[in-house]
């Protein structure tokens, strides 16, 4: 009898740990489709204005975010750029936008961070990024002002910078 109870609690204990898996398979499948519908819609955009650059449409539109203001064209004379803002405790947000040329030849991204404005690679704090990416969640940062930038990567080397970003990162 004590030997069947036990049984019994060792294969309900299995359907348990099984169904945990199988949701946390569901959650990183659910992730990465909306990874790929998120890729799909930077492609999209990033579409429409390459047609713009090439018909010479495009215009200094000041576009703001929380923290800054970036202007279409910062991207016409470097071909990125980059914009950020504080989402909590030593969290960033980051979106860029990039020329199709160099995205074309970016191998990946780079961000780094600093005290100082225009920080470069190799930095104290930085990141990398894949090539298909046009967002970033940075987590972990130390708080107070903080000066950013994203770089192209193309043969495992920064060819090409961002604006500079200054965030207030909030902390405790």
């Amino acid at each position: 009898m004590k030997r069947t109870f036990i049984q019994g609690l060792l294969l309900i204990s299995a359907v348990v740990l099984v169904g945990q898996g199988c949701a946390a398979y569901q959650e990183a499948d659910d992730a990465e489709q909306m990874d790929d519908a998120a890729t799909i819609e930077t492609e999209q955009a990033k579409g429409e204005f390459s047609e713009e650059m090439e018909n010479g449409d495009v215009q200094s539109e000041d576009k703001a975010t929380d923290d800054q203001k970036v202007t279409e064209e910062v991207l016409s004379e470097s071909g990125v750029t980059l914009s950020g803002s504080a989402q909590g405790k030593g969290t960033v947000k980051f979106d860029w936008a990039i020329s199709s040329d160099l995205s074309e030849r970016a191998e990946g991204f780079r961000f780094a961070r600093g005290e100082e404005e225009n920080p470069t690679y190799p930095a104290s704090w930085w990141w990398e990024r894949g090539p298909a990416h046009r967002n970033l969640i940075w987590e972990g940062l130390p708080d107070g002002d903080a000066h950013f930038r994203l770089c192209v990567v193309e043969n495992d080397v920064c060819t090409v910078y961002s604006n500079d970003v200054m965030i207030s990162v909030p902390g405790n």
